[in-house]
């Protein structure tokens, strides 16, 4: 439900069923150790959550070992209080003690709630760009 409400106005995104989600939860390369949630203490719900991976094979063959956050989201009654920020800190901090070389992550640059403004304020950096292409039929 947490990651519903927080990518409900995101392009792409369509809303995650319990299976859905039981796979992103399961997929070979999660690593739960390197990921957080931050709860609210008076209702116990998800506040905001950050989910962490790790490809042994890609960093093989990259030549880096690559801590990467598959998923940030903050719902929205929690937005603006700096819950993303403490979460990325604590996955760079985790990555860092498990040997990782980068921080990683993917965002739409025109994402509606100025993620790529708090990525690039964390010091991340562009490394490669994409583009996504439609024609109205």
């Amino acid at each position: 439900m947490a990651h519903n409400e927080a990518f409900q106005d995101h392009w792409g995104s369509e809303p995650r069923d319990k299976e859905s989600w039981h796979f992103t939860m399961h997929e070979p390369t999660a690593r739960h150790d390197w990921s957080g949630v931050i709860l609210d203490a008076a209702t116990g719900e998800v506040a905001a959550y950050q989910l962490a991976s790790y490809d042994p094979d890609a960093a093989k063959d990259r030549g880096f070992k690559e801590g990467y956050t598959e998923l940030l989201g903050v719902r929205r009654a929690y937005r603006g209080k700096g819950l993303a920020q403490a979460l990325l800190a604590e996955a760079m901090r985790r990555f860092t003690e498990a040997g990782m070389d980068v921080a990683s992550l993917d965002v739409d640059s025109a994402n509606p709630t100025g993620a790529l403004a708090l990525y690039t304020g964390m010091g991340y950096a562009p490394v490669n760009r994409s583009m996504t292409w439609e024609k109205q039929l």
